[in-house]
């Protein structure tokens, strides 16, 4: 039919074709991001507006707005691979691990033998640290549960430095920086990990890659639980900045279900009294927000 048709309309339908062709192109690459785009950021969470185009857009904006909280919050589901961002620039901002700092300190105890089992129990030294339950003897159990500074201390000491830089550097925990003091690097001292960092760290904890002994993994996770209801298992572990004039407070781990397993990761500017308790609570608005579990659950945590 071509050798029928004129030079100039020839011209014109081989136009068209390209014109046509380049549609579906871009129609086709459309849907590729689409497939492989789904699984990463799916609400970046900014601090003004929503779409709702964009299921989890707005994810904690209204909360987050109306407490008049500054912080950010990373929710990841280890089944599907969807990430769930309040403030993603604050996410990849860094600080202070705080107390979370814990969760690997207990790991590297007990991976070098520092501590043989979480029974094994240090003296206190009689000096009052101003909480009754730190001012006694502790082992890893006890010491979790209500965060003692002292013990981790102690802890760090028996460490050293050189063995907390091998294995910070397996792990790739936060910047691994320590500074000069041993005993409080991860209170007061260099050392920094963001909202995302600790998603990362938790992913690898949960998926037992990390650089210890599944028993002990499979210990101190054990050690981590808060809360077990009605099909859900929460494991936590709260932080608290209070040595430094930026107070920062964080809230990380991870709820199991039947269903699914969703990693968390929370840090919160406290620039009053009180502001430490929306570290839970940010999580658990999160958690119905998105339907995790039902809005009117009541999830009753321990003081950790």
């Amino acid at each position: 039919m071509m050798g029928f048709l004129l030079p100039s309309q020839r011209a014109r339908l081989a136009g068209t074709a390209l014109a046509l062709r380049a549609k579906s192109l871009i129609a086709y690459l459309i849907f590729l991001s689409l497939l492989f785009g789904a699984n990463i950021d799916i609400a970046e969470a900014q601090a003004k507006g929503s779409d709702p185009d964009r299921p989890g857009a707005d994810f904690l904006c209204e909360y987050m707005q109306a407490k008049g909280l500054n912080g950010t919050m990373v929710l990841e589901s280890l089944k599907s691979g969807k990430r769930y961002v309040y403030d993603k620039k604050r996410s990849a901002q860094e600080f202070l691990p705080a107390s979370t700092f814990k969760i690997l300190n207990s790991l590297i105890a007990l991976e070098l033998g520092v501590l043989q089992d979480a029974s094994q129990t240090i003296g206190w030294d009689g000096r009052d640290y101003g909480l009754a339950a730190w001012n006694r003897d502790q082992n890893l159990e006890s010491a979790l549960a209500s965060s003692c500074v002292w013990f981790f201390q102690e802890l760090a000491r028996r460490i050293g430095d050189k063995k907390y830089q091998d294995i910070m550097q397996k792990t790739g925990y936060g910047n691994g920086l320590r500074g000069e003091n041993l005993d409080s690097f991860w209170l007061d001292g260099d050392l920094r990990i963001s909202a995302l960092g600790q998603i990362e760290f938790l992913r690898a904890f949960q998926a037992q890659t990390l650089p210890f002994s599944k028993e002990n993994l499979n210990l101190v996770k054990s050690l981590l639980l808060i809360k077990e209801d009605a099909g859900y298992r929460l494991y936590a572990k709260t932080g608290l900045t209070l040595r430094v004039p930026q107070k920062l407070g964080w809230y990380v781990g991870f709820l199991e279900s039947s269903e699914d397993v969703w990693i968390f990761a929370c840090n919160l500017d406290i620039r009053k009294p009180g502001e430490e308790d929306f570290r839970q609570a940010i999580c658990r608005q999160a958690f119905k927000e998105l339907g995790i579990f039902p809005r009117d659950y009541k999830l009753l945590e321990k003081p950790r």
